[in-house]
C-alpha cells in the first residue's frame, strides 16, 4: 500500500494537469478506502474501489479463521463502499439475530439471490412487509401439507423406498450415492410444490437436480455479479464470476416452472389444495376478492419462490446425509451403535416413524454431531440491518451487510472441546439421555431461520434410520474419505464412493 502511495505522489509532482487531476482523484479514493470509522467492528484494510474483494479469492474458511484470531469474533471489511460485518461466535449471532431480530431481518441489495431482476420479490431476497406476507403464507402452506408432522411420513417413506431400491441395485459395488440421493430428496420437495414426484430416469428431472447442484456450487461467485455488474461482460473471467453458466440454468428453471404453473391453472378450481402452487393460486383469488394487496402475489414471485424452496430443500438435506455417511464410515463403531439402537427400537421389518426419535438418544446425538461437524449452511445467507444499531460495543451503520459464520460457532473449542473430532457422546448425559445444544444452529436462528426446518429434521431422521436399517456403509479399499472441504453456498464433502452392504 505504501508503494502505491509513493508512486501516486511521484506522478502528482511530475505529471501534466490531466494526470495530476486523475492522481488527486485516485488519492482521495485511496484515502476513503483505507479510512475506517473508529466505532465500527475492527478489520483489515482494502484496496481503492474494490475494498477487500481481491483477498476473498483465498480459501474462505482459512481467511475467516485468521481474522477471528486477529480481530476477535466480530470483524468487518469493505466490499467496494459496502461495509460487511462477520459474526463468528454464538454470543454475537444471538444478540444480533435473536435479540435484535427485526432490525437484522433485512437483505442486502447485492445478495447473490438478486442476480436476476425477476427475483427481486422472491421470499429469499425481500424484506419488510413483502417478505413477512410471503413467509407467513409459506409457513401456513407447509403446515397445511403436514411438513414436519406425522401426516407427511407416508410420502417421505414412499420416496425413501424408491431410493433404497436404487441403492440396492449397485449390489455391493462401489458407487457415488450423490445422484440417487439428490433425486430422492428433491422429489420430497417436488411433491409438496408440484403435487407429484418424478421418476429418477426422467431427463428433465435429472436436469433439475443438475441445476440445483450447479447453482449451489456457484452461488458465492455470483455475488461478484451483483456487486460489480460490469464483470458479467468480461468473457475471459467467466470461470471467476460464472454469470453465463448461472444464466443458462436460470432460464431453464424459469421455463420449467412457467410450464408447471400453466398446467396447474388449467386444472385449478377454488378450494383445490393439492400442493404449494394450488395454495398460492387460492391465495391470489382470496386477495383479489378481498382487495387485499393482490399485486404482491403474482406468477413471477411464485416462479422465483418455487426455485428457491426447491433448491434449498434439496441441497441442504442431501449434503447432510452425505456428511453423515462420511463420518459413519470413518467411525464404524458409531455406525454400529446407531444400528443397534435402530434394531432395538424399530427392528428390521417396520419402517421408522418420527415418534421413534423419542426413544433413540444415541441416534439423535449422532445427527446433532453431524450438524455440528458438517456445518452444511456454514456461512449463513447475508442479512442487513434496516436501521443503525449497536451490537456489543460496536456501531453498525444502517444497511450494513451482516453474515454469520456458523462453522466457527460449531467448531468453537470453548463450546465443544476437541471440536474437529466426531463424538456423538458429547451430547449424551450421565443418564444416557440426549441433550440438545442451543449452540448447534444448523438452520439459522432469529426471524429469518429456515422455514423448512421441521421438514428437514424429519427427512434426515427417516432417511438415516431407513438407510442404516437396511445397509451397512463401508468405504472401498483405497478410498480416502473427505474430512474437510472448501465450501461455497453449502459446505459439501468432496466426491467419494462407498459400498452399501445389505444387512441380513
Amino acid at each position: 500500500m505504501l508503494g502505491i502511495l509513493f508512486a501516486l505522489i511521484s506522478a502528482l509532482v511530475s505529471g501534466s494537469i490531466t494526470v495530476k487531476l486523475l492522481i488527486v482523484i485516485s488519492l482521495i479514493l485511496l484515502w476513503k478506502s483505507t479510512k475506517r470509522p473508529s466505532d465500527i467492528p475492527p478489520g483489515p484494510l482494502g484496496l481503492p474501489i474494490l475494498g477487500y474483494l481481491p483477498f476473498l479469492t483465498r480459501p474462505k474458511l482459512q481467511l475467516l479463521r485468521e481474522n477471528l484470531k486477529k480481530y476477535g469474533p466480530v470483524f468487518s471489511f469493505y466490499l467496494g463502499d459496502q461495509l460487511t460485518v462477520i459474526l463468528q461466535d454464538y454470543n454475537s449471532i444471538h444478540k444480533a439475530l435473536s435479540e435484535q431480530g427485526e432490525v437484522f431481518s433485512g437483505r442486502p441489495d447485492d445478495m447473490p439471490a438478486k442476480l436476476f431482476p425477476v427475483d427481486a420479490k422472491a421470499l429469499l431476497s425481500t424484506e419488510g412487509h413483502l417478505w413477512r406476507e410471503h413467509r407467513r403464507f409459506a409457513l401456513s402452506a407447509f403446515k397445511d401439507f403436514g411438513a414436519g408432522k406425522s401426516s407427511m411420513e407416508p410420502r417421505l417413506l414412499d420416496e425413501i423406498s424408491y431410493f433404497l431400491d436404487a441403492v440396492n441395485k449397485h449390489k455391493g459395488e462401489p458407487f457415488d450415492i450423490t445422484d440417487d440421493l439428490g433425486r430422492s430428496v428433491c422429489n420430497n420437495t417436488v411433491t409438496i410444490l408440484y403435487g407429484s414426484r418424478f421418476d429418477y430416469s426422467d431427463p428433465e428431472f435429472q436436469k433439475t437436480v443438475q441445476w440445483i447442484t450447479a447453482t449451489a456450487n456457484s452461488l458465492n461467485k455470483t455475488a461478484l455479479n451483483t456487486k460489480f455488474p460490469w464483470l458479467r461482460n468480461i468473457t475471459v473471467l467467466e470461470w471467476f464470476h460464472m454469470y453465463q453458466g448461472m444464466k443458462t440454468w436460470f432460464e431453464f428453471s424459469i421455463k420449467q416452472n412457467d410450464r408447471i404453473i400453466t398446467e396447474h391453472r388449467k386444472n385449478f378450481f377454488p378450494g383445490k389444495y393439492d400442493d404449494y402452487i394450488d395454495a398460492y393460486l387460492n391465495e391470489v383469488q382470496r386477495r383479489e376478492k378481498a382487495k387485499n394487496e393482490p399485486e404482491i402475489f403474482d406468477d413471477i414471485t411464485l416462479n422465483a419462490n418455487l426455485r428457491i424452496i426447491l433448491g434449498a430443500g434439496t441441497e441442504t438435506t442431501t449434503t447432510f446425509i452425505r456428511w453423515s455417511l462420511v463420518f459413519l464410515m470413518s467411525h464404524p463403531d458409531i455406525q454400529s451403535k446407531v444400528q443397534a439402537e435402530i434394531d432395538e427400537v424399530i427392528g428390521r421389518e417396520r419402517s421408522p416413524t418420527s415418534e421413534d426419535r423419542l426413544n433413540m438418544p444415541y441416534t439423535e446425538a449422532t445427527m446433532q454431531e453431524v450438524h455440528r461437524r458438517g456445518s452444511v449452511l456454514w456461512l449463513n445467507l447475508p442479512h442487513r440491518n434496516t436501521e443503525e444499531t449497536k451490537l456489543l460495543s460496536f456501531r453498525i451503520p444502517k444497511h450494513s451487510t451482516v453474515m454469520t459464520n456458523l462453522h466457527a460457532v460449531h467448531h468453537d473449542e470453548k463450546l465443544f472441546p476437541d471440536p474437529f473430532s466426531f463424538r456423538p457422546e458429547r451430547f449424551i448425559n450421565e443418564k444416557g439421555q440426549f441433550v440438545k445444544s442451543e449452540h448447534v444452529i444448523p438452520f439459522g436462528t432469529g426471524k429469518r431461520a429456515c422455514l423448512g426446518e421441521s421438514l428437514g429434521r424429519m427427512e434426515i431422521f427417516l432417511y438415516l434410520t431407513s438407510m442404516l436399517q437396511k445397509f451397512t456403509f463401508r468405504k472401498p479399499d483405497g478410498e480416502v474419505l473427505p474430512t474437510e472441504s472448501e465450501p461455497d453456498f453449502a459446505n459439501a464433502p468432496l466426491p467419494y464412493k462407498l459400498i452399501a452392504v445389505p444387512r441380513t
